[in-house]
């Protein structure tokens, strides 16, 4: 079998028995997961093998959340980890199931008390799907947030490019997916003839040799070891190319020596040899500095061409076609390569954002993008034009990271942009963006037809004590159809107003909590309780005031909220003395 679990006899034999026992029934939960999974892409929905394995690993998940407040596995390349003790290493790094999480981003996985067949199924079905496909738009993140699954949290990395992702081989498609099948099969195949190590009578014989070495040659031999162990032929290649470069007189002579080492670039990218392409950029950049210091304008220029054309819309289309066709390629080597390219570079790197077929290596270009100096940002930002929405949604993220505002004109085209998820990257894109012109978009993203889109924007705005954001707010809550908004859009919403009103806020809240209805009494009474919460929430003698007014006002519900909520915020407003540093006086609070 692929899976291997731990060995609970000498990984947890000092703890207690209820830790063995309870380790133990999530390793079986872990390993039924797993082969529920690998079921899920061999057979069809409507076989029942896997009907039965996803109702058995409901059942034991069931059992395990009924004895405990939930479930919470940690996911490494090849591991599930339960409360850091391995419970589950799939034998092979790159093509399990926990591989596939660890790919997208996902770190950690928590099951809680309340989950039903229907959540734990979807959960299923997505991860099978993000196994199986090669659509770009089809990490596993995304799908999970197009589901919102309640009883099931994710903890997702939010970097662009942590080092572990350099390390992953990528996407797992159709043609890698009988690996992950049957990946207990192993084929026996040719090895490598295994180099004979010497013999302890020839080691002997060597050590006893070296007595007959006189001392001083013995010295010599040992500087010349010293010196092949440092000697580096690359840089003394490159220390050799740089001589001949500075050796010659005429720029047509010159010129020639460039278009050598521009077909020498061009064959090693097409070789996916970003190492030594990096080296040799390094090396053309150098000598552009030292022609340009020099005066020679003419020389310095060729140079620039030559790293100009390496960026150029046709050889970005040959670097991208070699990542898609090698997947395990070194992606620092290439982050470095595209590092070194020029700004002309820019509108083609946001191109290979939608021709890319690996998660890894998109990540890669999004964190080169995210360095954009803020004067090329308008090139940058010619990617929220883009037809395929995910390319915009990957724009709309570097975007955020540079956090310029030059970036406002683009995020409030895509603020509308009909895809969901884009419009929920361009909220937390606006969330490291300062200014008027970021309320003014948040403001209308409150009138957003996804209610977390809304919930996410109230909430901003409540870190912008702007009054035009108070105004905008307070006609909201006058609309006939506020109190007809789920309760928990009407909470954020009171709590965004009264967090930027403070005090004046006050008299509209009265009169939120007094308010009747004979329609929908139910949804009145709701936003009466949550006007009173919003009354606490100020905690100002105003407002504890109307508090202590509203307790003995209204129908008998209402008072007796309102009197809560007052002892409540008055016991936690208790006069206390405080001693200054400088003259030791003491005030009341």
């Amino acid at each position: 079998m692929p899976e291997k679990t731990i060995r609970l006899q000498s990984e947890l034999e000092e703890l207690p028995d209820y830790s063995i026992e309870l380790f133990k029934e999530v390793q079986e939960i872990g390993t039924l997961l797993v082969k529920t999974l690998k079921i899920f892409c061999i057979y069809p929905p409507d076989n029942p093998i896997p009907k039965e394995f996803k109702n058995n690993l409901f059942k034991r998940l069931l059992e395990f959340l009924e004895k405990n407040e939930e479930l919470k596995l940690r996911v490494d390349q090849s591991k599930f980890f339960f409360r850091d003790k391995v419970i589950l290493q799939e034998k092979k790094k790159d093509e399990g199931v926990s591989f596939a999480l660890y790919r997208d981003g996902i770190r950690e996985i928590t099951f809680q008390r309340g989950i039903d067949q229907e959540e734990l199924f979807s959960f299923l079905e997505i991860i099978s799907r993000g196994l199986k496909s090669f659509l770009p738009e089809d990490d596993l993140v995304t799908l999970f947030w197009e589901k919102e699954l309640s009883h099931i949290k994710f903890l997702v990395v939010d970097e662009f490019l942590s080092e572990d992702f350099m390390d992953l081989p990528q996407t797992v498609g159709n043609k890698d997916l009988k690996k992950l099948y049957y990946s207990e099969v192993n084929l026996e195949g040719k090895k490598e003839k295994e180099k004979e190590l010497p013999t302890k009578i020839e080691i002997e014989r060597f050590i006893r040799d070296l007595d007959l070495i006189p001392e001083k040659d013995l010295k010599e031999l040992k500087a010349l070891l010293e010196e092949d162990k440092n000697y580096e032929p690359l840089k003394e290649l490159f220390s050799v190319l740089k001589e001949i470069f500075l050796s010659e007189k005429e720029l047509p002579d010159f010129s020639e020596t460039i278009s050598i080492f521009e077909k020498l670039l061009d064959s090693l990218v097409s070789q996916g040899d970003f190492y030594l392409a990096s080296e040799v950029l390094l090396l053309l950049k150098e000598i552009e500095k030292t022609q340009a210091e020099t005066g020679q304008a003419n020389r310095s220029e060729r140079i620039r061409e030559a790293i100009n054309r390496a960026g150029d819309k046709e050889r970005m289309k040959i670097l991208t076609r070699v990542l898609n066709q090698n997947p395990r390629l070194d992606l620092f080597s290439a982050r470095k390569y595209l590092s070194l390219l020029n700004w002309n570079t820019i509108p083609h790197l946001v191109d290979m954002l939608g021709e890319l077929e690996n998660f890894a290596d998109r990540k890669m270009v999004c964190s080169i993008l995210g360095n954009v100096e803020e004067k090329n940002i308008n090139l940058l930002g010619k990617g929220v034009y883009d037809r395929r929405w995910y390319v915009v949604r990957n724009i709309v993220g570097v975007l955020g990271r540079i956090g310029s505002t030059v970036a406002i004109p683009y995020l409030k085209k895509t603020s509308t942009h009909q895809d969901l998820r884009v419009r929920k990257e361009t909220i937390e894109a606006l969330s490291r963006i300062q200014g008027k012109k970021v309320t003014k978009i948040l403001l209308n993203a409150l009138e957003d037809s996804e209610e977390r889109l809304r919930i996410k924007a109230a909430k901003l705005l409540s870190q912008r004590p702007e009054r035009e954001a108070f105004d905008y707010i307070r006609s909201l809550l006058l609309r006939k159809d506020f109190r007809s908004k789920n309760q928990a859009e009407k909470e954020i919403l009171l709590e965004a107003w009264v967090e930027i009103g403070k005090d004046e806020a006050i008299p509209l809240l009265k009169k939120l909590v007094l308010k009747r209805a004979w329609l929908k009494r139910e949804k009145q009474r709701e936003t009466s309780y949550l006007a009173l919460k919003a009354l606490a929430f100020i905690n100002t003698p105003l407002s504890r005031d109307t508090l202590k007014d509203l307790s003995f006002r209204g129908g008998r519900k209402i008072r007796k909220q309102a009197k809560a909520l007052w002892e409540k915020v008055s016991s936690l407003h208790q006069p206390e003395k405080i001693k200054t540093s400088k003259e030791g006086q003491e005030f009341e609070f």
